[in-house]
């Protein structure tokens, strides 16, 4: 395994990766052939129904929550701008696009990029959050401490969250 975090979207441009933001971990298992894109998340931990519900939409956006009226919501939350969800969607989707500049970025040796890589993103929080219960969370979610549980299993995580 290899990784490297803090990867901004000027040196991943040379490499051909047209990111739309920092891309937090991104790390190679060579083993496996998977590319992890990798977004850590340190937010408050909701406690009232308000902040649970104001945490799943800033990770997936108002469409989440199908029975709740978009006119009661927060003027925030009714933002149109892209959510936690969709911004690593994009990054894992500029990665996978471009699977040997992520791997020239990680300095994974040339023998290697020939082969067929997947790429998986996942989410690092701080605590156990509400956002990875939805529906349909598209992205697995996990904590720190169980990060290499994730990273060592032979498939590629459940979306949801990861227990492990």
């Amino acid at each position: 395994m290899t990784a490297r975090r803090g990867i901004k979207p000027s040196p991943a441009r040379k490499q051909g990766i047209d990111l739309s933001g920092e891309v937090d971990v991104l790390a190679a298992d060579l083993d496996r052939r998977r590319i992890w894109v990798i977004e850590c998340k340190h937010l408050y931990e909701p406690f009232s129904p308000t902040e649970m519900m104001q945490n799943v939409i800033d990770f997936h956006g108002t469409a989440s929550l199908p029975d709740i009226d978009p006119g009661r919501l927060p003027e925030q939350s009714r933002s149109k701008k892209p959510r936690f969800v969709e911004k690593l969607l994009g990054k894992a989707a500029a990665i996978s696009a471009s699977k040997v500049g992520a791997l020239q970025l990680l300095n994974v040796p040339t023998e290697f990029h020939h082969k067929d890589w997947t790429v998986t993103p996942l989410f690092v929080t701080s605590h156990v959050e509400v956002a990875a219960f939805v529906r349909d969370p598209r992205i697995a979610f996990t904590l720190p401490h169980r990060v290499a549980d994730v990273m060592n299993t032979s498939s590629a995580p459940d979306v949801g969250w990861s227990q492990l």
